[in-house]
Order: structure tokens, then C-alpha cells, then sequence
């Protein structure tokens, strides 16, 4: 009774409730007396009350109905959840009602000199800011967590924060994860430009159909009709040559012997004739080649090519051949001699479309290999869609034995050929 007497003088004083905003301090004596003190709102106030009403002896009391209205809110719901204790225990329970008010006091005091949640959440807010020249303007994350955090800053340092370290390598992983991407784009962007302009620059306005290899034959057609087709592309070969050599066999490790049909031989001599100018103007083509040369000429696949296999034959070439060794063997020329015709030829025609132009370029083979994906799609596509036509072709010589005999006996000797003068 003598803690709701000290509660009612305090606020009939005015220390508590209105507009007084401050707290109070409950003090119990020795005798049980009981009388209220002001106590203001700061930290230090706040701990110095626990510790003394801690220490001293408090008395649990009631509160009146009508005297709970008058409390401050927290102080009076403190005093509502107590319940009369019985007499006997009054002078030895402590008053746990005051601890409690006590505790309250000091909480209100902390609040108040901790920063606001909300003005810390602010001031983060606040460093997320762009400039639009003297405008500041916010600039919203993304709501996407790795998009967030490849965007987010990585520049600030905390200690002993494991939280925070974890977050910054979270972010230090997205954003090595939006370079790597941002570098994979530029670099097949960069090859896909590339082939963009070898594409447009395979593209032409000239009549010509088809055409071989530069590096070889300079041949080139402006029709689909088989016979203009066979007289450009189906001359006869260039280099048409009867070559004779003459070997003595090397009893020792010589280091000019050479190793010649699975022995160590010694080339003496070795000279070639031209034969073009006996060679037959036009070449023969079976009927079975005619049908798959027509086929190529009307083929829609810009990819198909055709291959012209260009073969000479001399009905005279074996007596020519056995003369020549016989005429080694009259002059003292002891070893082997090896005469040979050579004069086969291969010609490759392709068709002058941009898709085909484009697809043999060097440099698209080049852009596939470093696009390091797209090289095998590349080789795949030119396996699948490649096909060569073949066709044969025969052409002779027309020269007799006697004739060419005639020309080139008189200038064989035992050291090989020598030219007239």
C-alpha cells in the first residue's frame, strides 16, 4: 500500500503520464517506506537504476483499477500482470513490478540513442545513386539474385563480418561469371561478323557457272550444254613427257643412292621428252560419263563438283620403250633403264555460287577453326553435302614408232640424252 501511495503522489505531482515524457524512480527504505524519484532519459540514468533497484529490498504491491489508468502504458501493464501476494511474504519478496518498470526505463533510454534501422536502411539506400548531371537519380537492382549481385559494388571492406565477406564473393563470382560471358559474346560476334563479310564478298554479278582451281588450270565456263563444257574443261593435258631413267645398283652406303623398287641404286642419268605436241586435241568420254555429267550440270546442290580424270595412251609406247633400252646397251650402259609415260591429269570443276564460294574460302575455313564450336559442324556440313562427279577421259598419241624412233635415236648415248645444237 505504501508503493501505490508513493505511485499515486508521483502522479499527482505530474512526474508521470500528460505531457511530461519523463520516467520515475521507485525507492523503497529500511521501514518500508516508499517514495518516488524523476529520473531522466539517458543511458547512464537508465543503467545506474537498474543496479540500484536490483540492489535494494523491493515490496510487491497492487494497484487499484483506477489508479493503473494514470500509469504510463508500460509501467501499467507491468503492474497489471502482477497478483497480490499474501501478507506474510510482503516485507521479504522483492517487488517485481519495479524491476520490471526499472528495466523498462532502461530500454526506452538504449532505444533511444541506438541509430534507426530505417535511416541506416537509408543511408544504404542512398549510396545506390546515379548522376544525370546534377540530378541525382536512384537506380534500382535487379530482382534477379546473380544479375543483383554482378551490378552490386564490391569495393567496401568490413572486419570480422563473415556475412559480408560472403557477400562480396558472391558478387566477385558474378561479375568474373558477366565478363567471361561479356568477352564469349564479343568474340563470336566478332566472328560472325567476319563471316558476314566473306559471305558478301562471295557474292558477284558474273555469268560464269563454273571454273577451276587458279592454282592450276584457268578455266572457266559460262554454260550448262555438256559439249562447250567438255571442249574448255576437257583439253588435253599440259605436260605429256616420256621420261627415262638410268640406275646402277650401289654396293656401298653411298649417300647418292637412292632407294628404287626395294634396292639402293645410283642414278646416272634421267631426261624427259615432250610428248604434247603429239597428243590428241579432244578426249573420249564413255556414255556412263556423258549421264553423270549431265546429271552435275542441272544439280540444284551448290556444293557438288565434278572431276574430269584426264588419261594419255600410246599404242607405240612399248616397242619406243624397248628401243631406248637397246640403244643404252649398244653404247656400254650396263645398268637399268626405266622408261616411263607420264601424262595423267586432274581436273576440278566447281560451281561459281555464292554458297560454294563461300563455303571453300580459306578464310571461312579459318573463322570455323577458331570458333573453335563451329569447326566441326563445318567439316560435318562439307562431308554431307561434298560430292564429287567423276568422269574419265582419253586422250592418245599420234605417232608411230618409226617416227618418233626417227627423232630422238640419234641423240641417245651412254651418258643419257644430248640435245642438238
Amino acid at each position: 500500500m505504501r508503493l501505490l501511495s508513493a505511485v499515486s503522489a508521483a502522479l499527482a505531482a505530474g512526474h508521470v503520464g500528460g505531457g511530461g515524457g519523463g520516467h520515475l524512480q521507485i525507492e523503497v527504505d529500511a521501514r518500508g517506506g516508499s517514495h518516488v524519484v524523476p529520473l531522466e532519459d539517458t543511458p547512464q540514468a537508465a543503467e545506474a537504476l537498474v543496479e540500484e533497484t536490483t540492489a535494494a529490498p523491493l515490496v510487491e504491491a497492487s494497484v487499484p483499477a483506477a489508479d493503473r489508468a494514470a500509469v504510463p502504458q508500460g509501467t501499467a501493464a507491468v503492474l497489471a500482470s502482477q497478483q497480490p501476494a499474501p501478507a506474510a511474504t510482503d516485507a521479504a519478496t522483492p517487488d517485481t513490478a519495479a524491476v520490471l518498470a526499472a528495466k523498462e526505463v532502461a530500454l526506452a533510454a538504449t532505444d533511444a540513442a541506438t541509430p534507426d534501422s530505417g535511416a541506416v536502411l537509408a543511408t544504404q539506400d542512398a549510396t545506390r545513386v546515379g548522376y544525370n548531371g546534377t540530378k541525382q537519380i536512384p537506380l534500382p537492382l535487379p530482382e534477379v539474385p546473380l544479375i543483383r549481385d554482378a551490378l552490386s559494388p564490391t569495393g567496401a571492406v568490413r572486419e570480422n563480418d563473415p556475412a559480408f565477406d560472403r557477400q562480396m564473393i558472391r558478387r566477385l563470382r558474378a561479375q568474373d561469371l558477366a565478363v567471361l560471358a561479356m568477352l564469349g559474346v564479343i568474340y563470336f560476334v566478332t566472328i560472325a561478323f567476319g563471316l558476314a563479310v566473306v559471305y558478301r564478298a562471295s557474292r558477284h554479278t558474273s555469268n560464269v557457272k563454273y571454273f577451276c582451281d587458279p592454282r592450276f588450270h584457268l578455266l572457266t565456263s559460262t554454260t550448262n550444254d555438256p559439249v562447250p563444257f567438255l571442249s574448255i574443261f576437257n583439253q588435253r593435258p599440259s605436260f605429256v613427257t616420256l621420261q627415262v631413267s638410268g640406275f646402277t645398283p650401289s654396293l656401298t652406303m653411298d649417300r647418292r643412292a637412292v632407294s628404287w623398287r626395294g634396292g639402293r641404286y645410283l642414278n646416272d642419268f634421267n631426261f624427259a621428252l615432250d610428248l604434247s605436241s603429239f597428243v590428241s586435241l579432244d578426249g573420249t568420254v564413255a556414255a556412263g560419263d556423258h549421264e553423270v555429267l549431265q546429271q552435275f550440270l542441272h544439280c540444284t546442290n551448290a556444293l557438288e563438283s565434278c572431276e574430269i580424270q584426264k588419261d594419255v595412251e600410246w599404242s607405240a609406247f612399248d616397242e619406243v620403250a624397248e628401243r631406248i633400252r637397246a640403244r643404252f646397251r649398244e653404247q656400254g650402259f650396263r645398268g637399268v633403264v626405266d622408261v616411263q609415260l607420264n601424262g595423267k591429269d586432274r581436273v576440278h570443276v566447281l560451281q561459281n555460287k555464292p554458297w560454294s564460294n563461300f563455303m571453300h574460302h580459306r578464310t571461312t575455313r579459318t573463322l570455323a577453326v577458331l570458333s573453335l564450336v563451329g569447326a566441326p559442324f563445318y567439316m560435318f556440313y562439307l562431308w554431307l553435302r561434298c560430292s564429287k562427279n567423276q568422269v574419265q577421259s582419253r586422250f592418245s598419241i599420234n605417232a608411230s614408232s618409226d617416227e618418233y624412233w626417227a627423232l630422238v635415236a640419234p641423240h641417245i648415248c651412254s651418258s643419257g640424252f644430248s640435245a642438238p645444237p
